[in-house]
This record gives C-alpha cells, structure tokens and sequence, in this order.
C-alpha cells in the first residue's frame, strides 16, 4: 500500500484520504500486522474519525508464525486457536 518507511502520520492521511474518497467509514477495516497502520486506526477511533472495527489478516499471520515457529505441532495448535469459535 505504502513504502517500507511509513509512519502513523502518513497512515492517518492516507486513510483519512480514503474515507472522503468513498465518503465515508467502512464498518471493518482488515490489516496485516503493521504497526503504525495499527497506531493510525486507534488514533482514528479514539478522535471518532473511525468507529468501525479493526480485524487483522491470518493469512499474514499465520505466514509470520510459519517463519518463527520450528516445530510443526506448534503451527497446527496456532492454526487451531486461530480458528476457534467462541
């Protein structure tokens, strides 16, 4: 979406762009683990800008566990808990 040096700052313009591009909010916004586009949504809700929902990716998530995890059971749990139902 951005380049490899993006702030919160920047991710707040951006999204800040988008939401009067389609004018509006979306109900869910769904990221990867990023940090600052992290920070950027709480800012957003906490100032009201945003009252959706803030949901992140498994995909990405998974693909980071895979890369930290050596023992394949412990991935197949991960999967597990990842999917639970409540």
């Amino acid at each position: 979406m951005v380049s490899l040096h993006s702030t919160k700052d920047v991710y707040v313009q951006i999204l800040r762009t988008f939401f009067k591009a389609v004018n509006g909010t979306p109900k869910v916004i769904v990221t990867d683990e990023e940090r600052a586009l992290h920070a950027a949504i709480i800012e957003l809700q906490d100032t009201g800008e945003f009252t959706g929902s803030h949901y992140y990716d498994t995909f990405h998530i998974l693909r980071n566990v895979k890369k930290k995890l050596t023992i394949k059971e412990h991935i197949h749990l991960f999967k597990r808990l990842i999917h639970a139902k409540n």
